[in-house]
C-alpha cells in the first residue's frame, strides 16, 4: 500500500473528505481531553471528604474510648484547635505559589541539597503511609469476612485496583469515588436514623471526669489522624485539580463534612453501646452496625459501614500512594512517569505485609511515634518554609 493509497480506508475515505478528517480528529481531541482531564472541584470536595474520614471511621473510636471513656465524644470538638492551626499554614503554604508541589516548595525555598533531602523523608512518609493503609484494609477483610484468605492476595487485589486506574489516569479513580459517594452518604444517613431509637442518653454521662492530659493526648491522637495528613493533598492539589488557586473553599468544605461524619461515628458509639463496649472492640463502628434491626426482618447491615469503609480507605491509599508516586518523580526529573507506576505498588504490596508483626504494635506505633512524625511533616515542616519564606523575601527587599 503506497502512502496516497486511500482505499486501505474502505468508505471511509478521509483523504478526499476534509469534514469526515476534520471529525474524526476531533473525536480524537474530545477523548484525549477526557483522559487527560482534572478534577473540578466537586469532586475535589469528595476525594477531601472521604480522606478525612478514612480509616479514622472504625479504627479511632476504640482508643479514644479506652482513653477517655465516657467523654471520648468530646474529642473531636477540641480537635478543632489543631484542625484550625493546621489549615492555617496549609492555607499559607498553598498560596505561596500554588501551582507548585510541596516537595518543589522545599527545594526553591530550603535550597536544591537540603530541599531535595526533606522531600525525600516526606515522600516515604506517604509511602510508609501508603502501606499502613493497605495493612488495614488486609487485616479488616481478614478479620472480619476471609479469615482463611492470605494477607498478600487481599493486598494484591487492592492495589490492582488502585495501579489500573492511576494508569487511566488520576481523574479515572476520582470519577469511580464521585460515581460512589452519594450512595454512600445515603447508605450513612440510613445507618444513622436506624441508630436513633437505641441512644442512651447516659451513656455520656458524667461529663469531664478525666485528667486534662488525656484530653490533650487523644485531641492531638485524632488530629494526627484525621487532619495532619492532609498535608498530602499539597501534592496533589496544584497538579491534579482544575484552577487550584481558587480551590482552598473546596478543601475547607471537604475537610469540615468529614469532621462531622467521624464526630457522628465517635459520638454514636458511645450512646448506643457505651465506652465500656468500645473500648472492647477491635472495630466499634462495625459492631455498631451491628444492632441495627428494621421490623425484625432488615439485619446484618454491617456490611453498609464496612463498604463506607472501603471506599474511604482506599480514597486514603489513593492519596498517598499518589503523593509519594509524584514527589518521586519530581525529585529525579522522569518524563515518563508510568512506567513507575507498577514497581512502586509491587514494593508496596511487599512492605504493606510485613510494615507490622501485630496489631497491637501497629496501635503502639499509631499513639507514640506517629503522633510526633505526622506532626513534624503538618505543622513544623510548614511554619518552617514559611519562616525562611518570609526572611528570604525581606533580604531579597533589602
Amino acid at each position: 500500500m503506497g502512502p496516497t493509497d486511500s482505499s486501505y480506508f474502505g468508505e471511509l475515505d478521509i483523504s478526499s473528505d476534509k469534514s469526515v478528517r476534520f471529525q474524526f480528529a476531533e473525536h480524537v481531541r474530545i477523548i484525549t481531553m477526557k483522559n487527560d482531564a482534572k478534577a473540578d472541584y466537586i469532586q475535589f470536595t469528595i476525594l477531601t471528604t472521604l480522606f478525612t474520614v478514612g480509616t479514622s471511621i472504625l479504627i479511632t473510636p476504640s482508643s479514644l474510648a479506652q482513653a477517655l471513656n465516657q467523654d471520648a465524644w468530646l474529642v473531636p470538638f477540641f480537635s478543632i484547635i489543631p484542625a484550625v492551626i493546621f489549615l492555617g499554614v496549609y492555607k499559607w503554604l498553598f498560596n505561596h505559589q500554588p501551582n507548585k508541589t510541596i516537595v518543589e516548595k522545599m527545594q526553591e525555598i530550603l535550597g536544591s541539597w537540603f530541599g531535595t533531602c526533606l522531600s525525600i523523608l516526606f515522600i516515604i512518609t506517604a509511602f510508609l503511609a501508603a502501606a499502613m493503609v493497605l495493612y488495614d484494609v488486609s487485616r479488616f477483610i481478614k478479620t472480619v469476612f476471609m479469615p482463611e484468605t492470605s494477607v498478600i492476595f487481599i493486598n494484591s487485589l487492592f492495589t490492582l485496583l488502585l495501579v489500573y486506574g492511576l494508569m487511566s489516569g488520576f481523574n479515572t479513580l476520582v470519577r469511580m469515588v464521585q460515581i460512589m459517594f452519594p450512595f454512600c452518604v445515603l447508605l450513612f444517613v440510613m445507618m444513622v436514623i436506624a441508630l436513633i431509637p437505641e441512644i442512651k442518653i447516659q451513656n455520656i454521662q458524667p461529663i469531664f471526669e478525666a485528667p486534662l492530659y488525656k484530653y490533650t493526648y487523644s485531641t492531638l491522637s485524632l488530629a494526627s489522624i484525621v487532619y495532619f495528613p492532609l498535608i498530602f493533598f499539597l501534592m496533589l492539589q496544584p497538579k491534579e485539580l482544575q484552577h487550584p488557586k481558587n480551590s482552598f473553599k473546596s478543601f475547607i468544605v471537604g475537610v469540615f463534612i468529614g469532621s462531622l461524619i467521624n464526630a457522628s461515628i465517635i459520638l454514636l458509639n458511645i450512646l448506643v453501646v457505651g465506652s465500656n463496649v468500645t473500648s472492647i472492640q477491635e472495630y466499634p463502628a462495625y459492631h455498631l452496625a451491628q444492632k441495627i434491626e428494621i421490623g425484625g426482618f432488615i439485619t446484618r447491615v454491617e456490611v453498609v459501614i464496612a463498604l463506607i469503609w472501603l471506599l474511604t480507605s482506599f480514597v486514603k491509599l489513593l492519596v498517598y500512594f499518589h503523593s509519594a508516586f509524584l514527589g518521586f518523580t519530581q525529585i529525579l526529573n522522569i518524563k515518563h512517569k508510568k512506567s513507575f507506576v507498577i514497581p512502586m505498588a509491587f514494593l508496596l504490596i511487599v512492605i504493606s505485609v510485613d510494615i507490622f508483626p501485630n496489631s497491637i504494635y501497629e496501635n503502639k506505633f499509631n499513639a507514640t511515634v506517629w503522633i510526633g512524625w505526622i506532626t513534624t511533616f503538618a505543622i513544623g515542616l510548614p511554619v518552617l518554609l514559611i519562616v525562611i519564606g518570609v526572611l528570604k523575601k525581606r533580604i531579597k527587599g533589602k
